[in-house]
């Protein structure tokens, strides 16, 4: 086998399963705030993340300029990851599940 079909299997099996995520957060953006806002906010998250993606390269490698390993950075965006991941699970806890009760007991 080639080695570019290697290299395009391992990239495809881990970006693959990232792109559905796109689904997930215009589901949680709708049931957030509204269909009114959904569209605004999902495009000020897309202006977001173009930003994290374009920056966080460049700063990985400051990191590695000045300390000479990635590991100060990985802990820095394990902790904001983390962080984010609170918030999120912070605003959106109890809707869900309110909300897939109503719709179970609409069908009844």
């Amino acid at each position: 086998m080639p080695n570019e079909l290697v290299f395009y299997a391992v990239v495809a099996l881990a970006m693959g399963p990232t792109f559905g995520t796109i689904a997930v957060q215009n589901v949680m953006f709708y049931e957030l705030v509204g269909p009114r806002m959904a569209g605004v906010i999902l495009g000020l998250s897309f202006i977001v993340h173009q930003i994290g993606s374009a920056g966080g390269p460049m700063l990985a490698s400051l990191a590695y300029d000045m300390t000479g390993s990635y590991d100060g950075f990985m802990i820095v965006m394990g902790v904001i990851f983390l962080a984010s991941a609170a918030l999120v699970y912070s605003t959106i806890s109890g809707k869900p599940i309110a909300a897939a009760l109503s719709m179970s007991e609409a069908r009844t």
